[in-house]
């Protein structure tokens, strides 16, 4: 309804920006659901992750938690500082989750980790690189037409 009304340029651009943040917090919420659902699956069916796997998703969670929480700083204060800085530790998440791919190939060949909790390791990695990538696209919203 807001779309539709006669609002001055700041207001219009401020909404379609918010507008399409919300698409995005929509999907993070769709990740945030299927890590659940894989979490549900590995316990129903008594997966056990290796303590370095575990270890290596704590960190990476706790990344992913921080570009989008700083996201989300920078959407409600229109931070195009913040904006920035989201869009450049986008690709140490990037590098973490190839990194931890590898490790788990590693851990895989060494028969250190089975292959249904192998699926499910890298199916929560997709998951939170993918959440990345909504607080990058959160953060481009409030950059605009800025230069990264």
């Amino acid at each position: 309804a807001i779309s539709g009304k006669n609002l001055p340029a700041g207001l219009s651009q401020k909404s379609h920006t918010i507008l399409q943040a919300v698409g995005d917090l929509e999907r993070v919420g769709d990740h945030a659901e299927n890590i659940v659902e894989l979490a549900d699956y590995a316990t129903a069916h008594g997966l056990v992750f290796s303590e370095q796997a575990l270890e290596d998703l704590k960190k990476l969670t706790e990344r992913v938690k921080q570009i989008l929480l700083l996201a989300l700083e920078a959407l409600e204060k229109g931070d195009k500082q913040l904006a920035k800085e989201v869009i450049e530790k986008d690709d140490l998440i990037d590098d973490m989750e190839k990194s931890l791919r590898k490790a788990h190939i590693a851990r895989v060949n060494d028969r250190t980790c089975s292959g249904n909790v192998g699926a499910v390791y890298l199916d929560v990695l997709s998951n939170l690189e993918r959440i990345g990538d909504h607080s990058v696209n959160i953060a481009g919203y409030v950059r605009g037409n800025d230069p990264v």
